[in-house]
């Protein structure tokens, strides 16, 4: 088990802070959400724990902990852009000129309390919209792990909504087991298929939920690996599909940026008869793009929007080389 985040470039920071960033990266699937409230956690504990001695140098502190939300997740989500880039001009002024580390340490405070304010704000409205638009639905498929598409459940599960939840294996991240932990406790039904089964499944669905990574302009967004093909077989089986989620995570037009692959190995482990491994091709991207065609709708905090009605003035997503290797932090 990792002990401590692979950039060493953090070992001067709190212990405090350390945990918390080796939290995500030892932790299974965690939606965008739920990294955003544990990276505005770290800034916060910063303020209160880090022994620099002047107001400048935490600010460069914090500075250096701001590239880091962007160069690991902020790679991939333009939510961390959206939501940290803000706070990076305010570093830089801070870091330039003779203030105080009273004053650093109150902006840092402030600006994180503030953001989880407004994120868990979006949250709940997110939870009522989703609740409303789904109030008559008993059978819910989700594809792989979304903090912010559990509230939704949650909050049917609150109104009375006696929901079974399918769930398939979404193999390549493990994004099953946390749904599964997560119904259970709000006491849905379950139903656990391999991903393989999901044509077999979608005719017993009323609805599909899933998270987002990044949307565009175009109504088309980017998630996990495997989403893609669940929203083409809800399409086929005339399945509404809902991707749920807040609109900081809005970009400019265009796609993605390249990605690092993953190496799809749990098959072959004290299996494989292969002589020569070298011939066998195993890399795979983690997100990919669901087109605007394939979504009824996204749940969001201002309701249930229609492709295209989503991007409200987008910030453009971040331009970062991308390694081919594996570990994305997704």
């Amino acid at each position: 088990m990792k002990t401590a985040p692979r950039d060493t470039k953090l070992a001067s920071f709190p212990t405090s802070v350390r945990r918390l960033l080796t939290s995500i990266e030892n932790s299974g699937p965690l939606g965008t959400s739920a990294v955003i409230g544990i990276f505005t956690e770290a800034l916060e504990r910063l303020a209160k724990d880090s022994e620099s001695p002047s107001g400048p140098l935490l600010a460069g502190q914090a500075l250096s902990l701001v590239d880091y939300f962007l160069s690991t997740r902020g790679r991939f989500s333009a939510a961390v852009d959206n939501c940290f880039s803000p706070l990076q001009a305010e570093l830089s002024s801070r870091q330039a000129n003779a203030v105080s580390i009273d004053e650093v340490r109150n902006a840092l405070r402030s600006f994180s309390r503030d953001q989880e304010n407004a994120r868990q704000e979006r949250l709940r409205a997110i939870a009522a919209a989703g609740a409303a638009r789904l109030s008559k639905a008993k059978s819910l498929l989700l594809y792989d792990y979304s903090s912010t598409a559990m509230n939704v459940v949650a909050s049917l599960v609150k109104g009375g909504s006696e929901l079974t939840l399918v769930v398939p294996e979404s193999r390549t991240c493990a994004g099953f087991l946390p749904i599964l932990r997560r119904g259970a406790e709000l006491q849905c039904g379950l139903r656990l298929i391999p991903d393989a089964a999901l044509a077999h499944a979608m005719p017993l669905c009323d609805a599909v939920l899933v998270g987002v990574e990044t949307f565009f302009a175009d109504g088309s967004f980017t998630n996990t690996i495997g989403t893609l093909t669940t929203a083409i077989v809800a399409k086929s089986y005339g399945v509404p599909f809902y991707p749920v989620t807040d609109l900081t995570k809005a970009a400019a037009t265009g796609a993605p940026d390249a990605q690092p692959r993953r190496a799809f190995l749990e098959p072959l482990a004290g299996t494989c008869e292969l002589k020569n491994m070298k011939l066998l091709e195993v890399n795979y991207p983690p997100l990919e793009t669901v087109p605007l065609d394939l979504v009824t709708g996204f749940i969001t905090e201002k309701g249930v929007l229609q492709p295209g009605e989503t991007c409200m003035n987008p910030r453009p997503p971040p331009k970062r080389e991308m390694s081919d290797t594996a570990g994305s932090g997704l």
